[in-house]
Order: structure tokens, then C-alpha cells, then sequence
């Protein structure tokens, strides 16, 4: 995950962008196998968040599902949280299954009970997540279609790691989970030193939802259209 923001560097070109879209959408940093269709949401996406979660937390989660929806189009909404149902925010009746997006904002030692049932129920694969991630997400599909999602941001965190994690995980679980050290100029590598979306991150999260990048497209074919429009997205 990336904690700081720092200047740009020279563009990538377009087969070394391309290299990064295949890697992030496709790739799996643990299997290391290539997934072989677009994942994508065909239906609205509703967030709730669970826990004693502050303010800016909504904050930062409405800011960002702001810039989503203007990159895909797609309907992403905060629907419900503490903060919003005290202020009354949240609907009298409202059932919480309707949310398909659960952000969990927990103590560390809470992590195991709240969200074991969401990895199987496999304690090592938890542990695995914990160790190697300041925040972790995963999305749940029915064939190549995303259906729903969980995150997990541990409450310990600093402010500044917060929002790292809204902006890295939400990110990704609508479609770009991989974090690989080959992708440069990105919140999609561990290691590099971004908050926000750089450019090529939004161009990647524009592309996976051009009507064109059909949900289940074939990888070859979904990389051939991925050359055209990252051109014309970034000019090359």
C-alpha cells in the first residue's frame, strides 16, 4: 500500500503501460497466474462501512467513490455508516444486505472474527493478508461478473494511511486487484510511494470501463482494445 505522494517521472510507453494494465487486471501477485477475462461490476455498487469508523473516514470514501464514478460511469455509493445513520443519513428500514461493498474499519485483533467467513474460513490465508498488507481487500464474482467485495483497514493506522487504503483498496476491488513491483507510477505497487490515483492509474480505471471492454472479454482480445484506448487516453 502507498503511504505518500511524490513527483512524476517520465511517461511510461505504450507497451510498458500496456504491461501494467495486463499485470494489474489479469495478474495474481500470490498465484502469479493470468486470469483470462475482464472482471468488472455490471451491477450499482453500495458501500457500507462496519465499525466505529471516524468522520473523515466517510469523507475520504465519498471523495474517492466521486472520482470512480467519473472515471467508469458506473453507480458507486456510500450507503451506509455510523456517523450517516446518527445523522439520520440512512433510510428508516433500510436492510444492510443491500450493501454489496462491507469496508471494515476494525481493531487488529478483531480482524480473525469479523472477516474469516469472507476467506474461507482459512486462519493462515488471514494471517497471510495481515502480515503482508497495511490493508487488504478481496472481491467475490459469479463467473467474470463482481458481485460483492470486502476491506479490511485495520483502526490503528494514521490518517495518512487511511486514506491510502480508500484509495488503493476501492480501487481495486473494482476490477485492478494485483499489486506487482513492475507497475511504476501507481497506488497498484507495495512498494511505491502513491496515495492517490496518478494518471496512468486513472487512464488503466477509465479503460476497464469503456463500454467496448466488454465484462468477459477474452485477455487477448481486452489487451488489443487496452493498446487503442490507453493511446488515445494519454496521447501517445
Amino acid at each position: 500500500m502507498a503511504l505518500f505522494v511524490m513527483g512524476m517521472s517520465s511517461q511510461p510507453d505504450i507497451d510498458t503501460l500496456l504491461l501494467h494494465f495486463d499485470s494489474v487486471t489479469f495478474g495474481n501477485e500470490f498465484t502469479k497466474e493470468r486470469f483470462p477475462r475482464v472482471r468488472k461490476w455490471k451491477n450499482s455498487i453500495r458501500i457500507g462501512v462496519q465499525g466505529d469508523a471516524p468522520e473523515f473516514l466517510d469523507a475520504d470514501i465519498r471523495q474517492h467513490v466521486g472520482e470512480l464514478k467519473h472515471l467508469t460511469g458506473h453507480p458507486v455509493d456510500l450507503v451506509y455508516s455510523e456517523p450517516m445513520r446518527k445523522a439520520g443519513m440512512v433510510p428508516k428500514g433500510f436492510d444492510t444486505r443491500e450493501v454489496n461493498v462491507i469496508v471494515f474499519f476494525i481493531p487488529r485483533e478483531k480482524i480473525h472474527a469479523s472477516v474469516m467467513k469472507y476467506f474461507n474460513n482459512d486462519s493462515n490465508e488471514v494471517d497471510r493478508m495481515i502480515a503482508s498488507s497495511t490493508c487488504f481487500a478481496k472481491f467475490f464474482k459469479k463467473q467474470d461478473e463482481i458481485r460483492a467485495a470486502v476491506v479490511v483497514i485495520p483502526s490503528h493506522l494514521s490518517r495518512e494511511e487511511v486514506r491510502a487504503c480508500v484509495v488503493e483498496e476501492l480501487t481495486q476491488v473494482m476490477g485492478l486487484p494485483n499489486d506487482s513491483e513492475r507497475v511504476t507510477q501507481s497506488v497498484f505497487n507495495d512498494k511505491s510511494r502513491f496515495n492517490e490515483l496518478t494518471r496512468y492509474d486513472r487512464a488503466m480505471v477509465h479503460v476497464l470501463y469503456d463500454d467496448r471492454m466488454r465484462l468477459g472479454m477474452p485477455r487477448d482480445e481486452a489487451l488489443v482494445l487496452a493498446r487503442t484506448l490507453l493511446k488515445k487516453e494519454l496521447e501517445f
